[in-house]
């Protein structure tokens, strides 16, 4: 697999625009694609028609994760919004994404400090455990935000946050996705907060 890698710099609508600019036929395939899936399909109701489940489903998405995201992560908000005059994109379909991080697949993550290492350096890896057509979404790229650090991520081509990253100053991070039965108080990916960390 070869793994895509851009450079987006600026304010975070400028940020957010570019890679919606650079990605856009490929966010529209991913959203429509995604529609597809037994995954979202399973959770429709066999009477209700597909395109109004769709505008169901996006309208849910929203519902949960605007005011959480848009309120708490204002940059984010920002960056989404880029996302999706760049793609020529609804938020309410980047959002939907958004929502599908918590249920598309998990990870494994592992850190060494130097002393566990034969080469004296500190190793941190991820497996990405993510469904199968998530696969062409995923890239690299830099961030050169106006107001904070630069920072190296791996993400999805249609979300602002980061799967992991590191930035200028040699902070690097990951998460792993855990199952819980507890109702969350805030609607918020956790690549967001990621993100917001770097």
């Amino acid at each position: 697999m070869s793994i895509k890698s851009l450079v987006f710099s600026g304010s975070d609508y400028e940020i957010g625009f570019q890679q919606g600019q650079s990605n856009r036929e490929a966010i529209h395939k991913g959203i429509e694609e995604v529609f597809s899936l037994d995954l979202v399909n399973q959770s429709k109701p066999k009477l209700l028609p597909k395109s109004l489940f769709v505008m169901l489903a996006k309208r849910r998405a929203d519902k949960l994760l605007r005011k959480d995201m848009f309120n708490l992560y204002p940059k984010h908000a920002e960056r989404i919004r880029g996302i999706a005059e760049g793609a020529k994109i609804d938020v309410s379909s980047l959002l939907f994404i958004q929502m599908l991080e918590l249920v598309i697949g998990g990870c494994t993550s592992l850190g060494f400090l130097p002393s566990a290492t034969s080469t004296g350096e500190t190793i941190l890896a991820k497996n990405f455990d993510y469904a199968s057509f998530c696969e062409p979404y995923n890239f690299v790229c830099e961030t050169q935000p106006g107001k904070g650090y630069k920072a190296m991520c791996c993400r999805f081509i249609s979300l602002s946050g980061a799967l992991d990253g590191m930035n200028e100053h040699g902070l690097a991070m990951t998460y792993n996705l855990a199952r819980s039965i507890d109702k969350p108080e805030c609607h918020v990916p956790t690549s967001v907060i990621l993100q917001e960390m770097l």
